[in-house]
């Protein structure tokens, strides 16, 4: 999936625009999507970090990644589950606490 649908204003040369690219489809895969649902959001953090300045492929997928991992902890907080009350290893499937592993309790 190409990340050029949702650029909108940010004009990049092409070089960039495959970095994002090859972004996007990293952060697609690390996180383990089949399908595009999830493309919208995860374009759009990539391109604020691009827009930023941010311009390694790596870089800009942590950081998306990293987004989707304080979403996810965001909605546990919001549904009033802490993390007593989901499982270590399920938080640790989604990327939540990544410190667990070093420090379960």
């Amino acid at each position: 999936m190409a990340i050029t649908s949702y650029l909108d204003d940010f004009d990049v040369d092409p070089e960039t625009k495959q970095v994002l690219d090859l972004a996007l489809e990293m952060t697609r895969t690390a996180l383990g999507l089949a399908d595009d649902l999830a493309n919208g959001i995860i374009a759009k953090r990539i391109i604020e970090l691009a827009r930023a300045g941010e311009r390694h492929p790596d870089v800009l997928c942590e950081g998306a990644l990293k987004t989707n991992r304080l979403q996810r902890a965001m909605a546990y907080a919001e549904a009033g589950i802490g993390m007593r009350g989901a499982s270590w290893a399920a938080a640790l499937r989604l990327g939540i606490h990544e410190s667990a592993a070093a420090n379960p309790r």
